[in-house]
């Protein structure tokens, strides 16, 4: 089943593709010209992943080059060209102080050291600013060059509702859209090929699983038809029917749906299983099915309830002891009304109900061994327990644990 299932999906995920392509040539015309227009906008255009923040960088630094030389002028003016108040001549002045009376106190000494790397870094400073100030660009058409592009990119990514950054992948999205859409031919006749491919395998699979589901549900039926008999639905059939699917309804699990009929009585038509049975018969059906497939289920859980409906004496014990090997394997839940049932069990829970006030509440008891054969008696004869039943009570536990 992985392999069909694995095969249907890949199907239906080439005919999915397939039907975007054909969908997409009824709209390829337009839809080419509509990508040849953008892809050469973007093309003429061609704007770099980095360009917009150097691009605003440089369009700050025009729009506001006579404040920038203004500023820098001031700047240079205070550190060396003032003649009364140039900083380097008051840190000269400061210096030169100090220096005369480091004779005194050596410790001056240090800070007209400091004075003197300080006059260093603003002669420095002074250098940069003027080297600044030489190459700084007041050309108006540059400017308006800048200007002119970045309003060309706000433009663009307006058009495409994006923002400006995202121009540059919006371009190589299209452009491969584009060569998608130009190559539609090519890869539609490709997909069409796989999937002819897929196709076949699928189908010969899809033949195959069809011709050992049509074995293993005759084997099946007769199987559970048996398992019936015992279970007190004496001339009942169990049928497995294959209902064929037309291809184009094919699923991941192949070419037919499996539909489950019972006959209950002798005489009577097959009939889907849930429109047929009672409670208590799908109980025992179900015990009958899971009996037959214990061998391959996967079900680590069952629970039975009503299996006991309609039923007691040997068949009652019949249905106790298939519950009983079912547990080998798996966790089986059984709620039931019958003794011969219950003393089958690895283990005895009694639910009981009673009144708190205004409020019923129910609760589950685990029963240790003698509460179990009391409880059992109590199942076979009553509320009043006699020594005839208690030891029969005994005496079927004991014959379930042979």
């Amino acid at each position: 089943m992985r392999e069909i299932a694995g095969q249907y999906r890949e199907m239906q995920s080439l005919r999915e593709r397939l039907q975007t392509l054909q969908q997409q040539a009824a709209d390829r015309d337009a839809r080419i010209e509509l990508l040849r227009y953008q892809v050469r906008e973007l093309d003429a255009l061609a704007l770099t992943a980095d360009e917009i923040p150097l691009l605003e960088e440089e369009h700050a630094r025009l729009a506001n080059s006579a404040e920038l030389m203004e500023g820098t002028q001031a700047v240079i003016h205070a550190i060396a060209e003032d003649e009364e108040a140039a900083i380097t001549q008051q840190l000269a002045r400061a210096q030169s102080r100090l220096e005369a009376l480091r004779h005194y106190d050596a410790r001056l000494g240090e800070i007209a050291d400091l004075l003197n790397e300080a006059a260093i870094q603003v002669d420095e400073a002074g250098s940069r600013l003027r080297h600044y100030l030489d190459g700084l660009d007041l050309d108006p058409s540059r400017l308006q060059a800048v200007e002119t592009r970045l309003a060309t990119v706000h433009d663009l990514a307006r058009k495409h509702k994006i923002k400006p950054q995202e121009l540059p992948a919006t371009h190589v999205r299209l452009r491969q859209e584009l060569s998608d859409i130009e190559n539609i031919d090519t890869q539609r006749g490709n997909l069409e090929d796989n999937l002819k491919t897929i196709s076949v395998a699928y189908f010969k699979t899809a033949k195959e699983i069809s011709r050992r589901r049509e074995s293993a549900a005759k084997k099946l039926a007769r199987a559970v038809t048996d398992e019936m008999q015992e279970l007190g639905m004496p001339g009942g059939s169990f049928h497995a029917s294959l209902i064929a699917l037309a291809e184009n309804e094919a699923s991941a699990y192949g070419l037919e749906q499996i539909e489950f009929l019972v006959s209950a009585n002798p005489g009577q038509p097959a009939r889907p299983l849930p429109k047929v049975a009672s409670g208590g018969e799908l109980s025992r059906i179900s015990l009958a099915l899971q009996v037959v497939v214990a061998s391959t289920g996967r079900i680590s859980t069952m629970i039975f309830d009503e299996v006991d409906v309609g039923i007691g004496g040997r068949v009652a014990e019949v249905v106790g002891r298939k519950l009983r090997a079912l547990g080998a394997a798996h966790q089986v839940l059984c709620i039931t009304h019958l003794a011969q049932v219950a003393a089958q069990g690895a283990q005895h829970v009694l639910v009981r109900k009673q009144a708190e006030g205004k409020v019923t509440v129910a609760e589950a008891v685990p029963l240790a061994e003698r509460e179990r054969t009391l409880e059992i008696a109590r199942m076979i004869g009553g509320v009043e327990i006699s020594k005839q039943t208690l030891a029969h009570a005994k005496d079927m536990l004991a014959r379930a644990e042979v």
